[in-house]
């Protein structure tokens, strides 16, 4: 491999490496940097403004022809097991990742994202020309839905709409047959319930969603017109569960944004720190739901005429109640705490609200932020670490494009060239050993020039002497 000290390209890759590139053989010469690393060498002798930069590199090489075989999934499957982020800082891990990402990154953004967001967009739009038919009238006193066009029915461009996301929905199923594929039959067939709850299963269901919205409005087109009110209400339904399932597979593909996808990390990783407190939150709702709704049957019993307003005396009202005290909607302000003919239950209902507010609102709010802020400073410390975890973690879900493209260019080397940068305290040690250096030098100029004044008095000493005699 030819010594290399300085690459000059546009822009690096990443923040420590400048470039990063296969090749077939552990030969590299200048004319690979330009083949594969894009160097630019200056053709004048002024080049400063090509928008080129000298990096100072420092080039490596390892073998990679194993990595996208069998071998190389189970590997790099272990490595995303382990919790320890150590590993990621290893340079040959760094090199494998980073290479394995750039090409999984390549083929689902020519592939599979554009398609997405395509029938994203076609989705949304056949709801907003599906519902812009629609409008509300007044009929004795009651509003009620009817169609705009008189004539009733969807007009054909809204159909026509609908039927171009039939098309784009049936894309999405050969991304879906391929994770299966990789997922194993057997998995499948094992727990093919808990299957739609994986990522790849949410997947699946928005799918079938939108094409099972898309063909209700392609085919009832010229019927809902009978009773829109009826025969909308279920489209809806279905259209609304769509709407929050294709979200996950948006933010999903956002990964691949480097600058979005720290915040879709940081957002998955909150929601993972958080759970134990979730089930400890939910555990001290539930008991103060129970209280409410038992202090909510008392009223109810001494107030009978005030049974609208106790929100609480029912079970899914003192869940709401409850949740709403949670966020900070508090509704204690009211006449009815004061119209308790029992003292007892009204010294209850008071306890029961402060010590609520305070340890619900209060109280575990502050936990939960704490636990927030603790989440965003340990990703801070080790950002590039979380970072290539991510990026493996999007290489071994989508790990059957690695298989579909395979070793067809037959790189057995992995080169890459670091950006070299100094060490901080290496340049300060060589600036005190230059100054030491220096210092040394200049006493021996001094210690010479008085050595070599003695020897000119010795020597005119003997000279005096000698004409003397």
């Amino acid at each position: 491999m030819q010594a290399k000290q300085t690459l000059r390209v546009e822009e690096k890759d990443e923040a420590t490496i400048v470039k990063l590139a296969a090749w077939h053989t552990s030969y590299i010469d200048s004319n690979y940097y330009e083949a594969a690393m894009s160097e630019q060498r200056p053709k004048e002798k002024d080049a400063s403004d090509d928008g080129c930069k000298n990096y100072p590199v420092k080039v490596e090489a390892l073998r990679c022809d194993w990595i996208m075989t069998k071998y190389g999934k189970d590997f790099f499957t272990q490595i995303l097991a382990s919790e320890q982020l150590d590993i990621y800082a290893i340079p040959a891990i760094q090199m494998y990742v980073e290479h394995l990402y750039a090409i999984v990154k390549r083929k689902i953004k020519s592939r599979w994202m554009w398609p997405y967001y395509a029938q994203l967009a076609c989705f949304y739009g056949m709801i907003y020309l599906y519902e812009s038919q629609f409008q509300m009238k007044t009929a004795g006193g009651k509003l009620e839905l009817e169609f705009k066009d008189k004539s009733g029915g969807v007009p054909v461009y809204t159909i026509m709409v609908a039927a171009l996301n039939i098309l784009l929905s049936l894309y999405p199923f050969a991304y879906i047959g391929l994770q299966i594929t990789q997922l194993g039959r057997g998995i499948v067939r094992s727990a093919f319930f808990l299957f739609f709850f994986t990522r790849t299963g949410i997947d699946a269901l928005a799918c079938i969603g939108s094409i099972y919205v898309s063909f209700g409005i392609f085919v009832n087109g010229r019927i809902v017109n009978n009773d829109p009110k009826t025969a909308s209400h279920h489209y809806r339904v279905v259209a609304a569960i769509v709407c929050v399932l294709l979200m996950s597979k948006a933010l999903y593909f956002l990964k691949l944004n480097d600058r979005i996808a720290p915040l879709i990390f940081i957002l998955v990783r909150i929601l993972s720190d958080i759970r134990y407190f979730m089930f400890v939150f939910l555990i001290i709702l539930a008991a103060y739901m129970v209280a409410f709704y038992l202090i909510g049957q008392v009223q109810l019993d001494q107030v009978p005429a005030e049974a609208d307003n106790i929100r609480y005396a029912t079970v899914y009202g003192s869940f709401q109640y409850m949740w709403y005290i949670s966020i900070g909607e508090l509704s204690a302000d009211d006449a009815l705490f004061d119209k308790n003919k029992s003292t007892l239950t009204y010294v209850v209902l008071w306890l029961l609200f402060v010590t609520a507010t305070f340890l619900v609102l209060i109280h575990m709010l502050n936990m939960l932020i704490a636990i927030m802020s603790e989440t965003f400073t340990v990703n801070n410390e080790s950002e590039q670490e979380t970072r290539l975890k991510e990026h493996l973690q999007f290489v071994v879900d989508n790990w059957w494009t690695i298989e579909t493209e395979g070793n067809r260019k037959g790189f057995n080397y992995l080169v890459c060239a670091w950006a070299y940068e100094e060490d901080e305290e290496e340049v300060e040690i060589l600036k005190d050993l230059q100054e030491e250096v220096g210092g040394m030098r200049e006493s021996s100029k001094q210690e010479l020039g008085q050595i070599l004044q003695e020897i000119k008095k010795i020597k005119q000493k003997l000279e005096d002497k000698g004409s003397a005699q």
